[in-house]
């Protein structure tokens, strides 16, 4: 079971965003407000502020759980980069900003630091398997407390 903790700093990358919206840096969208289609990009909730604070968290959580911050760093950036890229698909089908896409929502962020931890031989792919199942149970479950502390605007 300790491969799970190989995947906790891509976790702690993508939750981190939520924890520093309020941080008045960088606030900038990651789309720099360009359209595809006459629609946003990814939309006004993704802020180079929170790509910054996420690689970080990842990197952090390299340092404290895996003894190695630029593996951290890189699950941290593909982390983002996944939920980057379900922003994108979900904008063009006009779905908004926080509403919920299952399963997108829940995998959009684990496939990327999947492909690069197998990749890198540290998971196989029974492992990788395991971390999606837990990922399509999990996550709502952490999105729904976010909401009952008042980090997150919807339960989703």
């Amino acid at each position: 079971m300790n491969f799970i903790l190989f995947i906790l700093p891509a976790a702690f990358a993508n939750m981190a965003p939520v924890f520093v919206k309020k941080v008045n840096f960088f606030n900038y969208p990651v789309d720099f407000n360009f359209k595809f289609r006459q629609k946003r990009l990814f939309g006004r909730n993704k802020t180079f502020r929170g790509l910054f604070f996420g690689v970080l968290a990842g990197a952090l959580g390299g340092i404290l759980i895996l003894d190695k911050i630029i593996l951290g760093a890189m699950l941290g950036f593909s982390a983002l980069f996944g939920d980057l890229v379900g922003s994108l698909i979900k904008r063009q089908f006009n779905i908004a900003p926080g509403q919920m896409c299952f399963p997108l929502d829940q995998l959009d962020w684990v496939l990327g630091p999947l492909l690069l931890l197998s990749r890198q031989g540290f998971l196989n792919y029974h492992q990788c398997l395991y971390l999606v199942l837990i990922s399509l149970v999990f996550h709502p479950l952490i999105n729904l407390l976010g909401y009952y502390i008042g980090l997150k605007s919807n339960k989703f």
